[in-house]
């Protein structure tokens, strides 16, 4: 008996849908259940050795930290006073570069093809400052964001396992289009004893093979490595011992502060060293990664 071709097509096309909802549905439970998803193993407490102490010319509330060409880029948040500064990382000088509009709250910062790119929390915007061959370029663009604004970071080398990323506060970490910056990917992360969630400022750290991601957990000491292919917490690293670098009445001050948690890591891939701040820290720490 001869078959009639629009019947099988008609078919295969349901087998197909049936496939791809089927994915859907189990990639939805993956990000809702932890119990869906892999386990992970134990992760491995990471050595905090600062090498460098650098006092700020003025403290500053921290969202985002990139390292460029030796200077430290920041955003800074809160209504009325978010901006894009620089840091000298040698002397501590603080330099505001441009205030953002009062009604904004300035978030995560990272480096990406050429611009530096600017979130706001809950503004739906994104900030395109143009790198330029003196400088960061002034004249900058805004284009939607379809999120609330928290960490943001990009890999230099995609090959390694990350391109642009963002985080939203949950346990998800979102793997960005470019052009749209919609997911394209979500990474739900999480350690042997379950989700994740508070995950802010991001950093990519790119090794010999393979990326890494670090997150600091808010509101807490704690910043985590991250498997980008699993999900997977590899590494803790506990920086609740910087607060001993800080004078007595600096402690007590930042303790009646209930913001100053740690926020803010960037990474220099040339000495293979990540510096730390927090919010309101009158200073910032490098570390120097082992090789």
């Amino acid at each position: 008996m001869q078959r009639n071709p629009l019947v099988l097509f008609a078919s295969m096309m349901v087998c197909i849908s049936l496939v791809l909802t089927l994915k859907r549905s189990t990639r939805a439970r993956a990000e809702t259940d932890p119990a869906a998803l892999a386990p992970c193993p134990p992760p491995a407490t990471l050595p905090l050795k600062v090498d460098k102490v650098i006092r700020r010319s003025r403290p500053a509330f921290t969202e985002g930290l990139v390292y460029w060409e030796g200077t430290l880029y920041e955003s800074t948040g809160l209504y009325g006073q978010s901006a894009l500064q620089r840091l000298d990382p040698a002397t501590g000088i603080s330099e505001k570069l441009v205030d953002l509009p009062n009604d904004q709250f300035g978030e995560g910062l990272a480096l990406w093809q050429g611009e530096l790119l600017q979130l706001t929390w809950k503004q739906g915007i994104v900030w395109h400052w143009p790198i330029l061959a003196d400088g960061i370029g002034l004249a900058a663009v805004t284009t939607p964001y379809p999120r609330e604004g928290w960490g943001i970071a990009a890999g230099m080398d995609p090959k390694k396992g990350v391109g642009l990323i963002a985080s939203d506060g949950t346990s998800h970490i979102y793997t960005l289009n470019p052009k749209t910056f919609t997911a394209i990917d979500i990474l739900t992360v999480r350690d042997d004893h379950g989700l994740i969630a508070g995950l802010n400022e991001l950093e990519v750290v790119e090794g010999n093979a393979q990326s890494s991601i670090w997150a600091n957990v808010w509101p807490t000491y704690r910043v985590v490595r991250i498997d980008p292919v699993s999900g997977c917490v590899t590494g803790n690293l506990d920086l609740s011992p910087l607060r001993d670098f800080l004078a007595p009445e600096e402690q007590d001050a930042l303790a009646r502060d209930p913001d100053a948690f740690p926020n803010g890591i960037a990474y220099d891939a040339a000495n293979s060293a990540l510096y730390f701040t927090a919010k309101n820290w009158p200073i910032f720490f490098r570390m120097t990664l082992a090789r």
